[in-house]
Order: C-alpha cells, then sequence, then structure tokens
C-alpha cells in the first residue's frame, strides 16, 4: 500500500517555488510552458542550492532539511576552525576564512545572475516551450563560472546565457561558456567593436573600403582571428564566402538584417546568386554574437555595403528599412519603412 505521506509531498517545481519565496530577495518567474518552467526551476536549485531534481533527493528535501543546512555549515566552520578539539594555528585560520569569504563571494555572484537572467525570461517569455531539458553538466559548468563574476555589465552577459539556455537549451556550448570564462573586460569591449559590423547570422563582409575609410578597426578583426571567433584568416582577399539566393521562383528577392536594420536586394532572374566575401564567425562567436544586446551598429556602414552589391548583375533595385524581430527568435523578423536606396538606371 503506498505511503499516505509520500504521496503528498510536492513536486520538485513546488518545492523549489516555496523555498525560493522564503529565502530568496527575489521571485521565479511563473511560466504556462511546463518544460521552460522545469528548465527555470531546475536552474534555481543547481545554482543557488547546488542540488538537481531527482527522485531521490526530491523525497529526502523539505524546507526543514534546506533551513538545517546553516546550523550544518556552521557546524562544520566551527569543526574546522578547532582543528578536531584544538586551538587552529594562524595559518589554519587564514586558510578557513579564505573559503568562507569566497564562499560568500560566490553565492552573492551566482543569486545576482540568477536574478537577473530570470528578469529577461519574464521581459520577454518564449513563445513556445524549450524542447529539452537543461542539462545537468551544463548548470554545473555554468555555476561554477558564475561563482566568479562580481562585475555588474560582465554578471549581465552571463544572465543573458542563462536566460537563452533556459528558453532553449543548447543555445551555448560548454566551450561557449569557457571561452567567457576566460576574456577579460577590455578584450570583450574589443570582441563588441568588431560585432557592430556583422551580419547576422554571423559574418562580417570583406569589404575593402571599410578598411579605407577606417570604419573596420583592422586591429580588432586580428585580435578575434587569433582567438578563434574568426575562421579562414584575415586577409582582405579570401576563399571564405556566403552566397545569395532567390527566396521566391519568378524574381530574384533575397535579403540580410543588420542591428535594428534589414536589406531587400530585388531583380528580374530567379535563378541568379550574389557571392560574397566575408570573414566568417566561428560557433563560439555566433552564440557570444547572439546575446549581446550592447552593440552600437554602423548603419552608414551597412547601407554603403549594401550599395556596393549593386554592380552584380542580379542587382535590380536595393531597399533598406527598419528589421522588426521575433523576441524568441531573433533571426526570425519582419521589413517595414522601406527605403529604396539604388534602382539600376
Amino acid at each position: 500500500m503506498p505511503d499516505a505521506n509520500l504521496s503528498e509531498k510536492p513536486s520538485f517545481g513546488d518545492w523549489i517555488r516555496k523555498w525560493a519565496e522564503e529565502h530568496l530577495p527575489f521571485q521565479l518567474p511563473t511560466l504556462p510552458l511546463p518544460q521552460t518552467a522545469k528548465n527555470l526551476d531546475k536552474a534555481a536549485a543547481k545554482i543557488v542550492l547546488a542540488v538537481g531534481d531527482n527522485v531521490s533527493a526530491r523525497l529526502k528535501a523539505s524546507t526543514k532539511g534546506v533551513n538545517s543546512r546553516a546550523s550544518e555549515a556552521a557546524t562544520l566552520s566551527k569543526i574546522a576552525q578547532v582543528g578536531l578539539l584544538r586551538e587552529p594555528t594562524l595559518f589554519e585560520a587564514r586558510a578557513v576564512d579564505y573559503v568562507l569569504e569566497k564562499a560568500l563571494e560566490g553565492q552573492a555572484n551566482r543569486e545576482s545572475i540568477l536574478k537577473l537572467a530570470f528578469e529577461d525570461v519574464s521581459d520577454q517569455p518564449p513563445t513556445a516551450d524549450a524542447d529539452a531539458e537543461i542539462d545537468s553538466d551544463w548548470l554545473d559548468r555554468f555555476a561554477k563560472f558564475a561563482s566568479e563574476k562580481s562585475n555588474e555589465d560582465v554578471q549581465k552577459i552571463w544572465a543573458k546565457i542563462l536566460a537563452g539556455e533556459i528558453r532553449q537549451p543548447g543555445s551555448s556550448s560548454l566551450r561557449t561558456l569557457e571561452f567567457l570564462s576566460t576574456v577579460t573586460s577590455a578584450e570583450a569591449e574589443r570582441i563588441v567593436r568588431i560585432f557592430k559590423y556583422a551580419i547576422n547570422p554571423g559574418w562580417i563582409p570583406r569589404y575593402v573600403s571599410s578598411f579605407e575609410k577606417g570604419m573596420m578597426p583592422y586591429e580588432d578583426l586580428h585580435f578575434c582571428d587569433e582567438i578563434g571567433l574568426i575562421t579562414g584568416g584575415i586577409s582582405i582577399i579570401g576563399n571564405s564566402n556566403i552566397t545569395l539566393n532567390s527566396v521566391k521562383n519568378d524574381s530574384f528577392d533575397t535579403g540580410l538584417s543588420y542591428g535594428k536594420k534589414a536589406s531587400i536586394i530585388v531583380g528580374n532572374n530567379s535563378k541568379a546568386q550574389i557571392n560574397i566575401q566575408v570573414f566568417p564567425f566561428s560557433r563560439i562567436a555566433k552564440e557570444i554574437f547572439g546575446i549581446s544586446d550592447n552593440i552600437e551598429y554602423d548603419y552608414s556602414f551597412f547601407e554603403e555595403f549594401f550599395l556596393s552589391l549593386s554592380s552584380e548583375a542580379a542587382v535590380d533595385k536595393i531597399f533598406i528599412g527598419d528589421a522588426l524581430r521575433t523576441p524568441s527568435n531573433k533571426e526570425n523578423y519582419s521589413v517595414s519603412n522601406l527605403k529604396e536606396i539604388f534602382t539600376r538606371s
């Protein structure tokens, strides 16, 4: 016969939310999407409490048990300090103080990032449910790196990563976490300077005029090549290219987006193509680019680049307009307020 008390135990999601309400200075968002909500609960448990959601842990856990962790930690601290019933040396006392201070600092950093991530999810709720459960190993690595991030701007970046992973597990790889864990604030600024020339979904045109006019900082481009964010080398003339094909069968119609703008290129020949030499982004660069929201785009560069495509035989007209993106998927967009910048005479 089943244990009546066992059947009344709350679900893991209910338990972690009750604990969060009583112990955290912020609330967990409520989402109508079951898998995304589960990912959010699991992230909170892993990052703040370092517990998983397996059945045995769930059944053993209780608010009383969680509350007792503080007294248990205090007891362990006392044991460590007395060194098995003897007076600790100054060296041992410093070691204990160091570990405790680092633990408190790490806890504060993780909770700050978790709060920012939850705010991001609340402000931009997903329109579709996540198709997978967030990976436990990924959360463990994330928690480790997040513990070391005390800079507010850096915490915002890590919060963006976590929010993206809650919405769609697999958005940021472990390699990206490893890479970002080693990037300094100064290096991050150099990366963002290059991102301002990136065409969505992740490449920079090998556009000679941009170098001649000093638009694109070659030193920053070289730096991104050195650290593996750009593939294929950075010579002005290279072999890496992308091909634009028509999205229509009866005419040539294609386009690209850049920040809050997008272009539409039209022509008569539906079978025509436009080949563009590019500096391609690596997977890590694309993932970082996808979560970067502090890029100061240079729209004069965007317009000039697309005007340079007017020499292509496929092109009869070029338009530029505002890109209206879907919050949950930035690669989907519509275009409004079109302005014609080229017409073949």
